[in-house]
């Protein structure tokens, strides 16, 4: 007498797609891809959370009970919150916080989304923000900042280039006043960051190259600050 003792099978199934939290659910099939029946415990997909389904095998088959993952991802990006570098500090960065964690791509401006919140070396002026959940379960959130710098040199030759200092950053704040000095505290000029800014001149003359320094009064974030630094004028 022979006796044959064949493996048992384990059902397979084409494995299951994570879906959104209240999309439509897939349905749990009761044939295997080997042709083994049977039945789901739980007998249907539950869209809201996450969980494993067991399949157990009809009786008189060779086959073992198997398993299957369903995830559904959660709408996690509510809401983004960016920090930007100190003003005028010269470390012109903006990281991105999104609240709560996922799995986010972050653009800004129409540049190439990637996937750090942390963007470095970032043009002075006002930008766009874009974080995408990439699960597809969060709408895209867009936001504007404002990276605030000041130029450290102008040069007032008439070549049309370069020809004016001002804080084009503060372009939206036409409230903000920039004051001028020389070195010995002598006022220059006062400007509004809205115009074409300084040309180097006092009273109609040219004044020489050397180092200016100024003071601006502007509003960053719910407060108003007062920042002062110098400036080369290079002729």
């Amino acid at each position: 007498m022979t006796i044959v003792v064949n493996t048992p099978i384990v059902p397979s199934f084409t494995g299951l797609q994570p879906i959104c939290s209240g999309e439509t659910a897939p349905v749990l099939v009761a044939t295997s891809i080997e042709g083994i029946t049977g039945s789901w415990n739980p007998a249907v997909v539950n869209n809201t959370t996450s969980a494993t389904y067991t399949f157990t095998p009809d009786a008189g088959q060779c086959a073992v009970a198997t398993t299957l993952a369903m995830t559904i991802n959660q709408p996690t990006l509510t809401n983004v919150t960016c920090v930007v570098g100190e003003p005028f500090s010269g470390e012109r960065t903006i990281t991105v916080y999104a609240t709560s964690s996922g799995n986010y791509e972050y653009q800004l401006d129409d540049n190439i989304p990637q996937l750090s919140p942390v963007f470095e070396n970032v043009a002075i002026g006002t930008h766009t923000i874009t974080v995408t959940d990439l699960n597809g379960c969060s709408a895209s959130i867009t936001t504007e900042v404002i990276v605030l710098d000041y130029p450290k040199f102008f040069t007032p030759n008439g070549d049309g280039i370069n020809d004016n200092w001002n804080i084009v950053a503060l372009s939206d704040q036409p409230d903000a006043r920039i004051f001028i000095f020389d070195r010995y505290g002598k006022l220059l000029k006062q400007l509004s960051t809205v115009g074409a800014g300084w040309d180097g001149t006092f009273n109609g003359e040219q004044l020489p190259s050397t180092d200016y320094w100024f003071t601006v009064d502007y509003l960053f974030g719910e407060s108003r600050r007062v920042f002062k630094a110098h400036f080369s004028l290079k002729r």
